[in-house]
């Protein structure tokens, strides 16, 4: 009886199916959950380690470029942003509704105890946007000619910044995960 189980609930997990969770187990489940969110978030450690992309993208973009954009990025414009999330999707998606936390977490939604603890992990990793954002366009200005801030210079930034970000940012993303790794 017992390896019926086990091959039962195996076969389950597979699957994707999950298992219905009697009440302690949920308020367990969600005390663990707060908690792990909060230690997440009141880690500072994990704040800044958001901002680990900047060096990484070294290999896409020359050290002028992204010098200049550290500096402009420091005077940051919300039109900037608007840009930002226009021409990149990818930046866009991170940013929604705490994108960058929801990875991190595999979450479907952190909460309200989840969205306060980990509000400083979202604008790190919205600070290393702009400055990639900026980066790239000055990238871009400086290899193909296209003067920053153009639609056709941020189009091409939009192309680069999605390009830096894949490879040089951490992704477990849900999405991107099979069914059993979703499956926790």
């Amino acid at each position: 009886n017992g390896v019926n189980n086990y091959i039962t609930k195996l076969l389950a997990d597979i699957q994707g199916i999950r298992e219905q969770a009697d009440g302690v187990s949920k308020v367990l489940g969600k005390v663990r959950s707060n908690y792990a969110k909060f230690q997440l978030g009141a880690n500072i450690k994990t704040w800044f380690s958001q901002l680990s992309g900047y060096p990484a993208a070294f290999p896409y973009l020359s050290l002028k470029s992204m010098i200049k954009a550290f500096t402009k990025s420091l005077y940051w414009k919300s039109q900037n942003a608007q840009n930002l999330y226009k021409y990149c999707e990818w930046a866009r998606v991170k940013a929604h509704d705490g994108g960058v936390v929801l990875v991190e977490t595999l979450s479907e939604k952190v909460g309200v105890v989840g969205d306060i603890a980990t509000k400083p992990i979202q604008l790190m990793d919205n600070f290393l946007n702009r400055i990639l954002w900026n980066a790239a366009q000055f990238e871009i200005e400086r290899t193909k000619g296209f003067k920053f801030g153009t639609k056709e210079n941020m189009e091409l930034a939009g192309e680069l910044h999605t390009l830096i970000g894949r490879k040089t940012q951490g992704n477990a993303a849900t999405s991107e995960l099979s069914a059993m790794q979703r499956h926790r």
